[in-house]
């Protein structure tokens, strides 16, 4: 299945987390629901993982369509609930 985010100024942050756990599930939440998103480290915490490992130092930022974004904000926010 393909997915596409229409246009970079259309986007809106979703989530920021802060492990690879965390970014993994919510991924998989959004690609469940057909949502497309984008995953933006912050500053140089993309290099920073490859010499630290994933210590949660460094913030991930995951953005999606703004059309998207209220389906998705529920969504993630049934599995906080649970």
């Amino acid at each position: 299945m393909f997915w596409e985010i229409k246009s970079n100024d259309n986007l809106a942050l979703l989530k920021t987390v802060y492990n690879a756990i965390e970014l993994e599930i919510v991924k998989g939440i959004l690609q469940d629901h057909g949502i497309a998103c984008i995953v933006k480290d912050r500053g140089a915490g993309g290099y920073m993982k490859i010499f630290a490992g994933n210590t949660g130092f460094f913030r991930t930022d995951i953005l999606v369509d703004q059309e998207a974004y209220e389906t998705a904000k529920e969504l993630i926010e049934q599995y906080q609930q649970e």
